[in-house]
């Protein structure tokens, strides 16, 4: 009981890290003593389907449209149905598909927190207490879910970037809309002719440029879904109506000024090109054994404003070392990267491997202004081992300024393992020719004559052409909120 105390006072001290954190601290006051940290007990989900979907198939997908194959469930006579969602992970804007035959329902939950402790018990949670409005998937929470999809995807994102509060708040408002704005009617209408369609008519995730009503769907006939007699045999009278219904709300989300989250992903697959276009050697410095399994370590860089040294704005000391607990303080193969499609990675086995981290932060003044920095590592390796034989390289770190480059208020870094043209701070092996000069400059250490820099999120090359293209995705993570002030 006295190591459980404890547990909770030093994890509640550290506002918003302490599940993440409690793992770390319970093997630091247990090792040597064998003893193994338990898993956290699942989050119970409990909702239900509107009556004629009794017996559904519910899946679940990630906001981005990446199904998560471990969560699934079956509605029961009732339409009630469970789904079991590990403790130890914290979800942001899933959608829920329930399908029984050619019909479909769909609905939204913004956030499933993680347990607080490995210590607590299985926690149940009814989806309408963590979305008003979700007392049952109908045909209103599909209207509502499919508006958020299509928001987003409109400005280019996805939902799963989409902050949770923001579109919390939007999918309760857009339970109004049905009945207020003639625009969000009519969609709403044709979603009811859509009931009549030989297959289930809605997609959750289309290729780009597709759109979110199959076609196939309608059938060799056609379906007419607008109500003007005439049988559809496209979607496009459907784009028109759901690209007005879209304008017709918006998302609206505050943000706290005093942290942000970063998503790191490091490529581990073979055949990646580093910065002067050349294979990278992986295990140049680690050593490729069965089992293995990537790790990160880091800590705040020491270039970072800490206050009594430096003028605001910086981050106090404690603020400091807590965050260095939360990435490892430079202690090989102990913070654990994720490849099996849950806590943030996007998809199990595609050898990206992938953290999620809220990190103390402060906007920077100007351009050329220090900011809130940290050094990290990726290690290959089997947990608590030392650095030998793990670590990308020896004698360096890479290094990263927090600084939101894409607007999406999360820095998502996406690394290849092994890159020594990248971020490495010292010894960096990018050529002259593509603005190397040996080591990475941060911007407000002033220009430096041929060197270029590599401290930001920035966009990556995602063909292999050796031009950087687009900026990579933050797969199911999506930025951090809070409330709004009273106006």
């Amino acid at each position: 009981m006295r190591l459980k105390s404890w547990l909770h006072a030093v994890c509640f001290s550290i506002v918003s890290l302490c599940c993440g954190l409690e793992e770390l601290i319970f093997t630091e006051a247990t090792r040597g003593q064998q003893v193994e940290l338990p898993a956290a007990a699942d989050n119970l989900l409990e909702g239900r389907t509107e009556a004629a979907l009794s017996g559904a198939s519910v899946a679940v997908f990630s906001g981005a449209g990446t199904r998560l194959e471990d969560l699934a469930a079956t509605a029961g006579p009732d339409g009630a149905f469970t789904l079991e969602a590990p403790g130890n992970t914290g979800f942001v804007n899933l959608v829920l598909v329930a399908t029984r035959g050619a019909q479909s329902r769909w609905g939204f939950v913004p956030e499933v927190p993680r347990q607080v402790s490995v210590l607590d018990p299985p926690r149940i949670l009814e989806l309408s207490t963590l979305q008003p409005g979700m007392e049952e998937l109908n045909r209103q929470t599909t209207l509502s879910t499919l508006l958020l999809l299509a928001k987003a995807r409109a400005a280019g994102q996805t939902l799963g970037v989409v902050a949770s509060g923001t579109a919390k708040s939007a999918f309760t408002q857009l339970s109004s809309l049905v009945t207020t704005d003639a625009r969000v009617t009519t969609l709403d209408k044709m979603l009811s002719r859509l009931d009549a369609s030989p297959m289930a008519p809605l997609r959750v995730a289309p290729l780009s440029g597709d759109s979110f009503l199959d076609a196939a769907a309608l059938g060799p006939a056609g379906l007419d879904y607008t109500g003007d007699g005439v049988a559809e045999l496209t979607s496009e009278a459907f784009d028109a109506a759901l690209g007005a219904a879209i304008a017709a709300f918006e998302f609206n989300a505050c943000y706290p000024q005093d942290r942000l989250r970063l998503v790191l992903i490091v490529d581990l697959n073979s055949g990646g090109l580093d910065g002067n276009c050349a294979p990278i050697e992986r295990f140049r410095w680690a050593k490729d054994e069965p089992g293995k399994q990537v790790f990160v370590t880091g800590a705040i860089h020491e270039d970072t404003p800490r206050c009594g040294e430096a003028a605001p704005p910086c981050l106090d000391g404690s603020v400091i070392d807590a965050a260095n607990q939360l990435l490892g303080n430079w202690t090989p193969n102990l913070i654990a990267m994720r490849d099996d499609g849950a806590q943030g990675d996007a998809v199990a086995g595609d050898g990206l491997w992938t953290l999620t981290l809220d990190l103390p932060w402060f906007a920077p003044l100007g351009a050329d202004a220090a900011a809130v920095r940290i050094g990290y590592k990726y290690t290959f390796g089997f947990p608590t081992k030392g650095w030998t034989g793990t670590e990308e390289w020896p004698g360096n770190k890479r290094v990263l300024e927090l600084r939101d480059q894409n607007g999406d208020r999360l820095i998502t870094r996406y690394d290849r393992f092994g890159d020594e043209t990248s971020n490495k701070d010292k010894s960096n092996l990018l050529s002259p020719a593509k603005g190397g000069c040996g080591v990475v400059v941060f911007p407000s250490e002033g220009p430096r004559e041929g060197c270029a820099n590599d401290v930001f999120e920035s966009l990556i090359d995602t063909d292999a052409d050796c031009e950087k293209d687009a900026w990579p995705s933050p797969g199911t993570a999506g930025p951090l909120t809070s409330e709004c002030p009273e106006s």
